[in-house]
């Protein structure tokens, strides 16, 4: 067999071709290769972007949501402030300051509460120390300027009762909301009391007269 040189040609022509093909598969198969190398290394880089993206989102969202429960934690605190104070200002002596004290004064000596004679204004409390201390000081302070105070309870200011827990701490009865010769002096101590701050609702009791007035001292509103 290996003497013919026919056959010799022929199995050296198919070495050539299987060699060339081959050759041509290796080159495809390095080809094939690099590409999917390529486009695994694409998707990877992508995959990785993904993630870093996520992790940032994830990131910017526990931040996000710290800062909001910082907020909450902090508008509660201020809540929490807010409500001591007031809890705080509840448990305090209500005491009228050297301030208000001549500026009533200055009030209750004027001509509106002393001509052509003294004017009414009496003072009543409800049954607490706490309210009835504080409605001495108005008691004694309008004595002491010649208002008409009478009648008293023994000298004290006058008994009432309290209705509702949460009335205002301070109200004034007045016989009429119109503005006359007779009320100006009740209106005067309105003003007066609102400009220093004084929580005081006016309140019409038919019963008493036109020139009559009477300050009430309740309990202070519970928090």
């Amino acid at each position: 067999m290996w003497n013919s040189v026919a056959l010799l040609n022929t199995i050296a022509s198919l070495g050539i071709w299987i060699g060339a093909i081959s050759g041509s598969v290796a080159v495809a198969a390095a080809l094939i290769g690099g590409l999917a190398a390529n486009r695994s290394s694409e998707i990877t880089s992508r995959l990785a972007n993904v993630e870093i993206v996520n992790a940032n989102t994830r990131a910017e969202e526990a931040k996000a949501n710290a800062a909001e429960a910082n907020a909450r934690a902090e508008e509660a605190k201020a809540e929490a402030a807010k409500v001591n104070e007031r809890l705080q200002k509840s448990q305090e002596t209500r005491t009228l300051t050297t301030g208000e004290v001549e500026e009533l004064t200055h009030l209750f000596k004027s001509d509106v509460f002393q001509k052509p004679e003294p004017k009414k204004l009496k003072v009543s409390s409800v049954e607490d120390s706490e309210a009835r201390m504080f409605a001495m000081q108005f008691q004694n302070l309008l004595e002491s300027c010649g208002v008409n105070i009478y009648p008293t309870d023994g000298g004290f200011p006058q008994t009432c009762v309290q209705l509702t827990p949460d009335a205002g701490p301070l109200s004034l009865a007045v016989s009429s909301l119109e503005v006359s010769s007779e009320t100006q002096h009740l209106v005067y101590f309105q003003r007066t009391m609102i400009a220093l701050g004084f929580d005081m609702k006016v309140e019409v009791n038919s019963d008493l007269r036109p020139d009559e007035g009477v300050f009430y001292v309740l309990r202070k509103a519970k928090v």
